[in-house]
Formats: structure tokens, C-alpha cells, sequence
């Protein structure tokens, strides 16, 4: 079945311009790729739309677009997280170097990557986490592409933990990441697969349907082609586990389902909010593209 879906938007996995409907969130849709079922949702929101839903709020009290309850108040599962895909990297047997992380929020993801002997920079749009990034000694910048004339052909990884899905134009931070890398150097990807299984049984109450602010939705099968769009060659593509709080998977449940949002919320305030769990329902995936 065809859409009315804006067909001058190409894929960003592989470069098709047709577009089929695939998901419904409120007033919002996503569709999907005729060719690799790469999903984005239509329209995509311009940059000044962008701008806004990345604001403060969506870290804090941020449910209704997709982001944060209280994305400070998690610090401790997000640096517990940052350390395991540090360790994740640290077994591709790349040499330290200069990275730039993209979407590094207040910085965990930094400290572990220095603490690992990295050389860190950082991406973020967001103004006030980016200052508490910068305030703990990093280099924080609101794009990509600023780093182009210091490290061009220098770095030994550019990561992208959960931040992919959120860029109206990853395919371009893509090939701008690979302009950053040393030969031998690697992407190194955290994001979500719509074709996985627990997906594909939700629907649109998959918790990654979280418009506006995630805006494409990966697949495993079109992850080859992404790479090579990008001038990369896909290394893994593998399922992961990362920890949450009590909080938040009280918050997201409450956000998607109102009925039940006065018991979340409850449980979300409560000395249990800070209990961590294992995410592991095979959705989570890290993939690795190398130079």
C-alpha cells in the first residue's frame, strides 16, 4: 500500500524514495521503506521544531516527547551503562585515541571513556546538559561537523549511543563520522531494531514509538547497506543489555498508558524508583562500522 509520504526524503539505509505506512502514535505516523523497512516518522520536524524538543524539558518531565522523567536523577545507571560500552569497545581491540561521542548529554559516557585512557569530545544540542558535560572538563559542541578541521582523518571512533534514531539526517552524521575516522577506526553504534521480535509483537506500543523526537527506526537487515552508504563495511550488529531504573520504566509505562500513570507515578516517586533492572529484550543492539 503506497502513502502520501514525502518521496523527496530518501531513505537513509539505502537510499530508496518509497515509502509505505507503518505505525500510528497519537496524532503522529511513521512509515517505512518499501525496499528495506529502514522506519521514519513523517513529517520529519524541521530544526527549530528540533531545537525545542531538545530542550531542558526533555530531559526532565520530558515523557511526553519521548525523552526523560528525570534523566539526573538516573545518573548512576547511566554511568554504570556508560562503562559497559566503553568495556564493549575496549574488546575491539581498537588503540586509545581521540572519539567524539554523539549525544553525550551530561557526560557519563565521556568520564568512562577517559577513564579508559580515550581522548573524548563531545556532541549536544541540548544547552543545559551540555554545560554540566562541560563543566566536568570536556569539549562539548553542538555539532558534528564542528570537529571536522581539528580531527578529520584522526579519530579512532565516533559513537553514537541512542542518538542516531533521534538525528533528522543520520545518514549525513554518518559520512560525516566517517570523515573523522583513521583508517582502522570504527562507529560504534548503541540504537534499537523495529525488526526485532518484541517490535514486531508491539506495534505501535513498542516503546521506541516515541514521536516526535525519535525520528528513524533501524533494521537489522538494511545495516549492510547503511554502512556502505556511509563509505563504512558493517563489523556487528549484536543484541544489548543496558540498565534502567524503577523510574523510568514507571514513567515510560505511565507516559504510553494515561489509565495507569497514577500508580506509575507513585511507584516512580517512591524509594523503589531507584532500584536498577536489566534491559534485555532484545531490541537493544550495539553495531559496530569500520573504515
Amino acid at each position: 500500500m503506497s502513502t502520501d509520504a514525502d518521496a523527496t526524503i530518501l531513505c537513509m539505509a539505502c537510499g530508496a524514495a518509497e515509502w509505505d505506512p507503518a505505525l500510528r502514535h497519537g496524532a503522529y505516523r511513521y512509515v517505512a521503506c518499501r525496499r528495506c523497512r529502514t522506519g521514519r516518522i513523517d513529517p520529519i520536524p524541521d530544526a527549530g521544531v528540533l531545537s525545542k524538543i531538545f530542550g531542558d524539558s526533555y530531559f526532565r518531565g520530558g515523557g511526553a516527547v519521548g525523552g526523560y522523567a528525570d534523566y539526573v536523577a538516573d545518573k548512576t545507571n547511566h554511568a554504570r551503562n556508560a562503562r559497559g560500552r566503553v568495556s564493549r569497545m575496549a574488546r575491539l581491540g581498537l588503540d586509545r585515541g581521540p572519539v567524539v561521542d554523539v549525544g553525550t548529554a551530561t557526560g557519563e559516557t565521556l568520564v568512562a571513556l577517559r577513564d579508559d585512557g580515550w581522548t573524548p569530545q563531545g556532541v549536544e544540542i541540548s544547552q543545559g546538559v551540555a554545560e554540566i558535560a562541560r563543566a566536568r572538563g570536556f569539549d562539548v559542541r553542538p555539532k558534528l561537523e564542528d570537529y571536522l578541521d581539528a580531527l578529520t582523518g584522526a579519530c579512532a571512533a565516533v559513537t553514537f549511543f541512542q542518538s542516531l534514531e533521534h538525528l533528522p539526517d543520520p545518514a549525513e552524521a554518518l559520512r560525516t563520522a566517517a570523515l573523522l575516522l583513521r583508517p582502522g577506526g570504527y562507529v560504534v553504534l548503541e540504537t534499537w531494531d523495529r525488526g526485532s521480535l518484541i517490535a514486531r509483537l508491539m506495534g505501535p506500543g513498542w516503546q521506541q514509538v516515541s514521536p516526535p523526537s525519535v525520528i528513524w527506526m533501524f533494521h537489522h537487515r538494511a545495516a549492510a547497506q547503511m554502512a556502505r552508504r556511509a563509505g563504512l563495511r558493517l563489523r556487528t550488529w549484536r543484541a544489548s543489555m543496558k540498565w534502567i531504573s524503577v523510574r523510568w520504566g514507571a514513567s515510560m509505562i505511565g507516559d504510553r498508558y494515561p489509565f495507569v500513570q497514577p500508580v506509575t507515578d507513585v511507584l516512580a516517586r517512591s524509594r523503589a524508583g531507584d532500584i536498577p533492572i536489566p534491559y534485555r529484550l532484545g531490541d537493544l543492539v550495539t553495531c559496530v562500522l569500520v573504515r
